[in-house]
């Protein structure tokens, strides 16, 4: 048996009492609410294509 410190436990039981007395904090954002434009500054098949490892 794994024996756990008193605060230990008591941090753990905290931890979940507020995640279950907060759960609106957890919902999915509506961002974005547009399609994101992602600008990329090197053209297509250059240098910065190339994989390296």
């Amino acid at each position: 048996m794994i024996r756990t410190s008193p605060i230990l436990a008591r941090r753990a039981l905290l931890a979940a009492g507020a995640a279950l007395a907060l759960p609106g904090l957890a919902r999915a954002q509506s961002f974005p609410t547009r399609p994101v434009r992602i600008v990329v500054p090197f053209t297509p098949g250059g240098s910065t294509d190339t994989p390296t490892s």
